[in-house]
């Protein structure tokens, strides 16, 4: 374990606003998380991953914990699936790129989204179709408040739309330290996303290989959301809304291009993004914040935006949408104020 003090970690975060941490603690062995408990001399914490999923506003945060496990394990296998464990730090997209490779499939619709796998569960990421709790056995960490190592098996996660049990009541209190997936031998082909069906169409391709729909949405993350290294931002920075039929039903009959998807639970997803778009903010740049052009789910810094500045700009939208529509758009990017 150790600590970096004043530590700027501006370049760390793919929104790319200024932040720098009063102390930065890196925990290199799980066994060290023990030693956590003396360290916090009862300061809450704010746990860091890979950085791909905050907005700081609160430019100095007092203490921010990482830890730098990347180790890769497997736990069972046989001829149908495999069991593997994964160290918090290792890379999600390096890890789908592995998992390929070596035929453990599962995973391909996820290719791309940056950030860890320690932050994955938490968020409950998500993408073309596929969720991380799909595959999730079970998530492994340290509980800074009693100081004890835990297992949350899956049930206990309570994975939800872009949220988990960690998300909604244990915040900064749990520091993940590895999670458990269970991959499969065989293809789990799912192509029935629109983007993915279209690009498939255009590359003539009928029965797609694992490999050919991570490939394809690589392709389509590349062409539709800006890459973090040259334009800052954090992907989605609201959750595409769920409302009750009866609303959706309401709403359609004024906006019958509204995109929807029935979750078969009384409610309807609607697209958050053709919301924004369709109140004006598609493209809209105010100095070096705004909302990319191509996608209006993406708020974007252009050089030297202030994290305040875009927090101001997402309240901006979030009460325009509202206005027109009645519906509240819930960020997904976790904001620290």
């Amino acid at each position: 374990m150790y600590s970096h003090f004043h530590h700027d970690i501006t370049l760390s975060t793919t929104f790319r606003t200024k932040v720098i941490a009063k102390e930065h603690i890196y925990i290199e062995d799980v066994q060290d998380s023990a030693l956590l408990i003396d360290e916090l001399k009862g300061r809450i914490p704010l746990i860091l991953g890979g950085g791909s999923n905050y907005l700081f506003v609160n430019e100095n945060p007092d203490l921010l914990v990482s830890i730098t496990n990347s180790s890769l394990s497997i736990v069972d296998e046989n001829k149908d699936c495999i069991t593997i464990d994964i160290g918090a730090s290792y890379n999600w997209h390096e890890l789908v790129l592995f998992c390929l490779a070596h035929g453990w499939y599962g995973l391909e619709n996820l290719s791309l989204i940056p950030g860890t796998i320690g932050a994955a569960p938490i968020q409950n990421i998500g993408a073309y179709g596929r969720d991380i709790s799909e595959f999730v056995i079970s998530v492994s960490g340290f509980d800074m408040n009693t100081g004890k190592h835990q297992i949350y098996t899956h049930s206990e996660c309570q994975f939800s739309y872009r949220s988990s049990y960690f998300k909604t009541y244990l915040k900064s209190s749990f520091l993940i330290t590895s999670v458990r997936l269970q991959l499969y031998k065989n293809p789990l082909i799912k192509a029935d996303y629109p983007d993915v069906q279209k690009a498939l169409d255009d590359s003539h391709i009928k029965n797609p290989t694992p490999k050919e729909i991570s490939d394809i949405i690589i392709h389509i993350r590349h062409t539709k959301l800006p890459d973090p290294n040259q334009i800052g931002n954090a992907g989605s920075f609201f959750k595409n809304p769920s409302i009750a039929e009866e609303v959706y039903h309401s709403l359609v009959k004024q906006y019958p291009e509204l995109p929807s998807y029935p979750q078969g639970d009384g409610t309807v997803k609607i697209s958050a993004a053709w919301l924004i778009d369709s109140c004006g903010w598609k493209g809209f740049r105010e100095h070096d914040i705004g909302v990319h052009n191509k996608q209006a789910l993406v708020l974007v810094n252009y050089g030297n935006g202030k994290a305040i500045d875009i927090y101001h700009l997402s309240m901006k939208i979030q009460e325009s949408i509202n206005n027109t529509y009645g519906i509240f758009l819930e960020p997904e990017v976790n904001i620290i104020l």
